[in-house]
């Protein structure tokens, strides 16, 4: 709850580029944002995770997921107007209340974060292990974990390297 810094509950808060500060800014609350890539510490974004058993044993699935989430995550950012239209069905499946004007903020900042943090050489959506060193440097420097973490096997390429064809992403599925 950003508001939890607002009024002094907490010194610091661990927050979304796209959320908390900008909530809190919208509120008139001035705060100073440290950003772990100004230190060196290039952290991964958010990441699609599926049980191994379950891929191996049904990879069309996967591929099918994989597939879909990109392709809209690509109709979505081809304009506001898709973008809206997204929008407009998550709000309608909402229970909980849905700030529409947040929401497309969000969406932007981390539309824009996500495309930033691909690696050049590679389809949209693939992970190089050069994305994840950093960080697992990050935890054994701060003593998080007890020995260093095998960034190769934190991620497989192979389910999004079937569904492209060279880099661009076979729509609708064969």
């Amino acid at each position: 709850n950003p508001a939890s810094l607002a009024n002094g509950s907490v010194a610091a808060l661990m927050a979304y580029k796209s959320n908390e500060p900008r909530i809190l800014a919208a509120q008139g609350t001035a705060v100073t944002e440290w950003d772990p890539e100004a230190y060196g510490i290039h952290s991964t974004f958010n990441v699609l995770v599926v049980n191994r058993k379950f891929a191996a044993a049904h990879p069309t699935a996967v591929q099918d997921f994989l597939r879909a989430t990109l392709h809209a995550f690509a109709w979505i950012n081809q304009s506001d107007a898709n973008l809206d239209r997204a929008l407009t069905f998550a709000q309608a499946l909402s229970t909980a209340g849905f700030d529409l004007a947040g929401s497309r903020e969000r969406w932007k900042i981390e539309a824009r974060l996500i495309s930033s943090s691909q690696p050049a050489d590679a389809p949209f959506g693939h992970i190089a292990d050069a994305q994840w060193q950093p960080e697992a440097d990050m935890l054994v420097r701060a003593r998080l974990v007890s020995r260093p973490p095998v960034v190769a096997s934190a991620h497989d390429n192979a389910y999004l390297d079937a569904i492209y064809d060279g880099r661009s992403l076979v729509w609708p599925a064969p």
